[in-house]
């Protein structure tokens, strides 16, 4: 080899000499783990909820550490850290509710690498929010009624499913809501009210609906698992089961999810509730697009924002790394706002490092879809890469529905 005075050959030097380094330069897929089936229809009504398993089996022991979904909207029901054992399967079980129909992703985060299972949601949805709301609130101003508009279970929730379009969950949206809905029918008496667990583990979402115009529910509302004492009370005006109840009262409002994502707009003439409906917090209602910056999750790896992986490339792959450098790939994880920052969403917009998973370096790196980047380098590039991996493993069908690999690779073309 020439010499090459300056750091860049030295890291050369470093790549072809020692393995250690190395191991930090790689991001090539783990290939023990796999889910079954890989993708799910589930049929599911509106306001109807289902359950769904999936089987993950390792070739390696192994422990999972967490099991995410992106829309909320499809619930993992297994509890986590679980052990695996090699060649035996574990169930993972999801509730399916029907409230907005698509693409849902399930993220399944383990000791040796992730991997994912995806959903197809099949329902008619319960219609957009906006129209929705707008509908209950002219009916209530026609016939002079009070509204009372209740979120419960929001368990922390603050940002929409859905990294292209959103659906469900959206604090910044909640936020906005008061202030939109008394503006629509402002001779209307409207209270919006938060009940059961709103912070979760995350403190200040209850902050923020207070400062919002949201009020704590107290004892008029219940949220109970003995609906038929609840609903006897003359005191309380709608009683929210937590469990399932073939009870049937007119004070009875049963959500469909237990994770806020869905408000009850109910409408009362008097005391007497008279009529009440459910509907999705969504992308067609209003915002406040300053709420979320308050808030991180917590993630289950550690980010190396100054981790550049992909210079160890540069070295010899100048051309590559110019149009690396110019590319939305190099700065994907520095879009992403920081309420977006977690472990579902950065997983697409970071590199892996090495065969760690606790691990990763901040933007899609050359590591990111190159394939054996390792043996490769510790060659010397006597050994090739072994390929790409698909594009459509983060630009797929939920994510960007509309994308065409060809054009998407004239953007980021480069030769070696």
């Amino acid at each position: 080899m020439l010499p090459c005075p300056g750091s860049r050959c030295a890291l050369v030097a470093m790549g072809l000499v020692g393995v250690a380094c190395l191991l930090l330069l790689s991001a090539d897929p783990v290939g023990p783990l796999v889910v079954t089936p890989g993708f799910s229809r589930c049929v599911v009504d509106p306001q109807a909820t289902r359950t769904l398993t999936l089987l993950l089996t390792s070739t390696r022991p192994c422990t999972l550490i967490t099991a995410d979904t992106e829309c909320r909207c499809v619930q993992v029901l297994t509890r986590c850290p679980q052990a695996i054992s090699p060649g035996t399967p574990l169930t993972i079980a999801l509730r399916v509710a029907g409230v907005l129909p698509g693409v849902k992703t399930v993220s399944l985060r383990t000791t040796i690498g992730l991997v994912t299972a995806t959903i197809q949601v099949v329902s008619a949805g319960l219609g957009l929010g906006r129209d929705l709301i707008q509908r209950a609130l002219l009916t209530a101003s026609r016939d002079h009624d009070s509204v009372i508009v209740l979120v419960t279970d929001l368990k922390g929730a603050i940002r929409n499913c859905g990294c292209s379009a959103g659906s469900l969950g959206g604090l910044d949206h909640l936020a906005a809501l008061p202030a939109w809905m008394q503006a629509q029918a402002p001779g209307t008496p409207l209270r919006c009210l938060y009940a059961g667990d709103t912070n979760g583990m995350r403190l200040g979402v209850d902050t923020v609906l207070a400062s919002h115009g949201w009020s704590a529910a107290g004892s008029e509302i219940a949220l109970s698992d003995h609906p038929v004492e609840a609903v006897l009370d003359p005191a309380i005006r709608a009683v929210v089961p937590t469990v399932p109840t073939a009870l049937n009262h007119a004070k009875l409002v049963r959500m469909p999810l237990d994770a806020g994502m869905v408000l009850a707009v109910l409408t009362y003439a008097g005391t007497r509730l008279v009529h009440q409906d459910i509907i999705p917090v969504d992308q067609s209602l209003p915002r406040d697009g300053t709420v979320l910056a308050g808030f991180t999750t917590p993630l289950s790896v550690q980010v190396h924002e100054g981790l550049a992986l992909s210079e160890a490339c540069i070295i010899c792959h100048r051309a590559a790394g110019d149009a690396w450098h110019a590319s939305a790939h190099a700065h994907a994880y520095a879009t992403l706002a920081l309420a977006d920052r977690t472990d579902a969403c950065i997983a697409c917009h970071s590199t892996r490092v090495g065969a760690t998973t606790t691990a990763v370096a901040a933007g899609v790196q050359c590591q990111a879809c190159h394939l054996a980047t390792r043996e490769h380098v510790t060659s010397g590039g006597a050994i090739r890469t072994a390929g790409t991996v698909s594009c459509r493993s983060c630009h797929d069908e939920r994510r960007q529905p509309d994308f065409l690999r060809d054009p998407a690779w004239a953007v980021i073309l480069h030769g070696r």
